[in-house]
Order: structure tokens, then C-alpha cells, then sequence
């Protein structure tokens, strides 16, 4: 299978998942609890799209207990940048159909403190993942190698098999999944 028919095959999937709510909830509850996220001081985040883990809880628990909270822009020369957001409220809708911040918020590079918390199509156990074929999220990592990374998916797109990766591909240090927080590094579930 080509990395294109995979790609529309976990879309579909996804977009078919019953309990997108319900596991979003439980990454949450996973999430809220980790040391990993507890001690991040600026959240990276992104404003869930389609049937992806929703990640409304998330930014209101970000925003509510003073974690600097940051979403991405999708900017000329097919670029990502992050900007802080006050809430949930001062966004808008760009070319694809994804809320992003409005073009005056202030923006915001990544610390070591920073944990960016990444959507994808699929992700395994070696921290590899599929994302959804544009390379905003390799591109922008490459810079900030530095910056703690979390995978969010629901159980079945976490894959037992290593996924075919690119060189380009950047991997998750952690994946968070309803089943808990899992460390690719130390190869367990937290």
C-alpha cells in the first residue's frame, strides 16, 4: 500500500470512529495528569479539525491555569508560525476550513519548556508519524529540535507495524492515546 492509499484509508476511518469524544476526554484525562504536560510552561496545540482528537478541553485548561497557550498560522511560502492565544474566541477560519489565530496576535517562538501536542494520521511504537502530507510539522520541527513532542491519536491508529517514514519525517517523543501517555524513548506506557 502507497503511502497516499494509507493516508485515505486511516482518513476514513477516522472520519467513521464512533467514539471520537469519548477518547478525546480520555487523552485528556491522560494528559492532564502527566508530569510531562504539568510541567510545560507553553503548550503548542493545535484547534482540532474533522474527527482528529479534539483538543477543546485542553486549551480552556491551558488558558484557566496560566500556561501559555499557542496555534498555529498557516503563512506564506508554505510556512507555519505559532501565535498566543488570549482564547478560544479570537480566531478564524483559513483556506482549508481550520481555525487559526487572527493575523495581529503576538507571536510566539518555542522554549525548552514547550510541549507541542501534534495531530496525525497515524503514528507507532518508535514514535513515528503520518501526517497529512504538506510537511508543516516535519518543516517547523526541524528548526526547534528541541521542543517536546506529543502525538495525540486514537488506539487504532497507534500501529504495532514501524511505519515507512521519509527522512524528512519527524518523530514524537511521546504519544498520547486513550490508553495513556506512552514515552518512545523508554519504549512504556507512563
Amino acid at each position: 500500500m502507497t503511502k497516499r492509499e494509507f493516508r485515505k484509508k486511516m482518513y476514513e476511518k477516522r472520519d467513521q470512529y464512533a467514539y471520537t469524544h469519548r477518547d478525546s476526554i480520555r487523552i485528556w484525562d491522560h494528559l492532564e495528569q502527566s508530569p510531562i504536560y504539568q510541567q510545560a510552561h507553553t503548550i503548542f496545540a493545535y484547534f482540532s479539525f474533522r474527527s482528529e482528537v479534539e483538543t477543546y478541553l485542553i486549551m480552556e485548561h491551558a488558558l484557566r491555569y496560566a500556561k501559555t497557550l499557542c496555534l498555529p498560522r498557516i503563512e506564506e511560502g508554505h510556512k507555519m508560525t505559532f501565535y498566543r492565544q488570549q482564547d478560544r474566541t479570537s480566531l478564524q477560519r483559513n483556506r482549508f476550513g481550520i481555525y487559526e489565530p487572527l493575523p495581529w496576535a503576538p507571536k510566539q517562538e518555542p522554549d525548552a519548556e514547550t510541549l507541542m501536542l501534534v495531530p496525525g494520521l497515524a503514528f507507532d511504537y518508535q514514535g513515528g508519524r503520518i501526517g497529512y502530507g504538506s510537511g508543516f510539522y516535519d518543516r517547523y520541527l526541524k528548526q526547534y529540535s528541541f521542543v517536546k513532542t506529543m502525538g495525540l491519536c486514537f488506539g487504532f491508529q497507534l500501529q504495532e507495524e514501524e511505519l515507512e517514514l521519509e527522512e524528512q519525517d519527524i518523530s514524537m517523543q511521546y504519544i498520547a492515546a486513550p490508553r495513556g501517555i506512552y514515552c518512545v524513548e523508554k519504549g512504556e506506557w507512563l
